[in-house]
C-alpha cells in the first residue's frame, strides 16, 4: 500500500479534470459539427449515435488528447511531489524524519514552492503532457470506437 495516498493526490484531481474536459470537448466538437451541418444542404444535423466510426474516432481522439494534456498540466505539482517522495533515499531513521519529503503532500508542495517557486512545482510538465495526452487519446478513442462497434453488432442481432 506504500504510495497509495501519494497516487490518490495525483490521480483523483487528474480524473476529475480529464473526464470533465473530455465530455466538454466532445460536446463542443459535436455542437460545432451540428452548426455546420444545419447550414448545409442536409438541413438536419446528425445525432451522436448516427456519427461514423471515423468521426467518433477523430472527436474522441481530439477531446481525449486535449483533456489529458490539460489535466496532466494542472496535476503536475502532485506528480512532482509524489515522485520526489517516492525516490528520496532515507539513509537512517533519525535523518529520515527531518526530510521535507516526509511531510504531508500539501506541506511538501508548499516546501517545494518556497524553495524553488512555481518552476519547482511544474518541473517536467512538458514531458508529462507529451506522454499523457497521446495515451489518453489512444485509450478513449479505442474505447469509444469499440463501444460504437459493439452497439452496431447488438443492433444487427436485434434485427
Amino acid at each position: 500500500w506504500r504510495g497509495l495516498s501519494l497516487t490518490l493526490w495525483r490521480d483523483v484531481p487528474f480524473s476529475a479534470f480529464y473526464w470533465w474536459g473530455y465530455e466538454y470537448g466532445r460536446e463542443r466538437l459535436h455542437q460545432a459539427r451540428e452548426a455546420s451541418e444545419t447550414h448545409s444542404v442536409l438541413g438536419r444535423a446528425r445525432s451522436r449515435s448516427e456519427l461514423s466510426h471515423a468521426t467518433v474516432l477523430g472527436d474522441s481522439f481530439i477531446a481525449g488528447a486535449a483533456s489529458g494534456g490539460i489535466a496532466a498540466f494542472f496535476t503536475t505539482p502532485f506528480d512532482v511531489g509524489k515522485t520526489r517522495q517516492q525516490t528520496v533515499l532515507q539513509d537512517s531513521a533519525a535523518r529520515a524524519k527531518d526530510l521535507p519529503e516526509n511531510r504531508t503532500m500539501p506541506r511538501f508542495l508548499w516546501h517545494i514552492y518556497c524553495k524553488e517557486g512555481m518552476s519547482g512545482l511544474f518541473r517536467g510538465w512538458t514531458a508529462r503532457c507529451l506522454k499523457v495526452a497521446p495515451a489518453c487519446a489512444i485509450m478513449i478513442s479505442s474505447y469509444e470506437v469499440g463501444k460504437k462497434l459493439a452497439g452496431a453488432v447488438n443492433e444487427k442481432k436485434e434485427e
